[in-house]
């Protein structure tokens, strides 16, 4: 009989990973499955809901921002009998990922945020970008719920395949939740009303900026379709914090506030951080910028594209990499005066500017592809990096990476 079961396991042992996950999720008949998918946004929402259901039954959910191909199969091998609820987060960089996703995981509720330019390299179009989303829903429970933003034409217009039933999140009267009485003005967080048919509730975040009204009302949204009261899910909502490097907040010893958003350095998601920058309340507003990805100018257009929005938005800018100089005659043909508009051509140059510039009340965005890494500005702000390459093609933010080699200013080490 021991023989037998080691022959089992010896067997399970050897399957591949995707294929083992895959036979493991059809044994899990009684956990309910949500995948959340969408160009900008997803790893919040996911939190956000992992968060509300997490207080009403055991619930695994994706961890970090581990949501590709081998983050999925990791996820649902995470996942016991126990487990009421599973939040996964569903990525793709390429065409068909979501249809895999959807075959393994069998999800019965699927959330669609939204429809952005991420991952152009990959897709023609928005349009085709909409298309891989919606094949989140192919394999999905035929009793399930689709939860649509309702403001997002691309995704408002998608319709699942086999007649699940559909709950939309947003503004307009349809909606099954709805948010008004909006605001989010730095220092302060996003906070709404969220209305529902059985009633209205204020809701308060941590979240800094209105763009994350999405990602907040899909996740209190599915929460609502799966039988939680609204005032439950904003209790929860509360108690999340902004996920590293989308405009999390690093306090510096000085006084100075630096808002990282350096892990998804897509342009429309640049366009939403300089929002919250226009209006937020701050002594001196800094703009840190390498470059932005999903941007399809030649370089120069898009070092002109960064200064204008600095001009509107910010008193300051540093423009960081080889078309830096760019950036910084743009600025000053708009009027920035010349102490204001900087330009290195590395950031660890930027770091010791702005370690000798920052002072109390400033804030300070930092913005740059994913590559770039320039969250290690942070780092070298408060001590010494010991990987200081100008790239690094690593999909992790510094903070969890070893070969960052971080030491503290005041440490004594080495």
């Amino acid at each position: 009989m021991r023989q037998g079961w080691r022959n089992i396991v010896s067997i399970l042992a050897n399957l591949p990973v995707m294929a083992l996950a895959v036979l493991w999720r059809q044994l899990l008949g009684r956990t309910t499955f949500i995948a959340i998918t969408g160009s900008l946004g997803k790893t919040t929402a996911k939190e956000c809901l992992g968060a509300i259901l997490a207080r009403q039954a055991p619930t695994v959910m994706t961890r970090g921002n581990n949501n590709g191909r081998r983050g999925l199969p990791r996820t649902i091998l995470r996942v016991r009998p126990w487990h009421r609820f599973v939040v996964v987060e569903a990525a793709t960089d390429s065409p068909g990922n979501l249809i895999r996703t959807s075959w393994a995981l069998r999800p019965h509720v699927v959330v669609v945020l939204n429809v952005a330019r991420t991952h152009t390299q990959a897709y023609r179009d928005l349009d085709e970008i909409a298309r891989e989303k919606s094949r989140l829903m192919r394999f999905m429970n035929r009793k399930g719920t689709v939860i649509l933003n309702a403001a997002d034409q691309r995704v408002r217009s998608m319709s699942p395949p086999g007649g699940q039933r559909v709950c939309y999140f947003g503004n307009s009267g349809e909606c099954m939740l709805r948010a008004v009485e909006v605001t989010s003005q730095w220092p302060g967080g996003l906070e709404f009303t969220a209305v529902s048919a059985a009633g209205r509730c204020r809701v308060r975040t941590q979240l800094i900026g209105k763009h994350w009204l999405d990602s907040v009302l899909a996740a209190m949204t599915a929460a609502l379709a799966l039988g939680v009261s609204l005032e439950k899910a904003a209790e929860a909502i509360a108690g999340v914090e902004p996920y590293k490097g989308r405009l999390s907040t690093w306090r510096l010893a000085n006084g100075a506030v630096i808002l990282r958003d350096d892990y998804n350095g897509s342009v429309d998601s640049f366009d939403r951080a300089m929002e919250v920058m226009r209006e937020a309340q701050a002594a001196r507003k800094i703009l840190v910028i390498s470059d932005c990805s999903d941007f399809r100018r030649k370089p120069r257009v898009r070092m002109h594209y960064y200064a204008d929005a600095a001009r509107e938005a910010a008193d300051m800018v540093v423009f960081i990499g080889e078309r830096c100089q760019q950036g910084v005659e743009r600025a000053l043909r708009r009027g920035m005066p010349p102490e204001n508009a900087r330009g290195f051509y590395g950031f660890v140059q930027a770091a010791e500017y702005l370690k000798s510039e920052l002072r109390a009340g400033d804030l300070v965005l930092i913005r740059g592809q994913a590559f770039h890494h320039l969250g290690r500005i942070c780092f070298l702000l408060e001590g010494d990096v010991g990987y200081q390459r100008p790239y690094c093609r690593r999909r992790i933010l510094c903070d969890e990476c070893r070969l960052l080699g971080f030491r503290p200013r005041n440490s004594n080490a080495g």
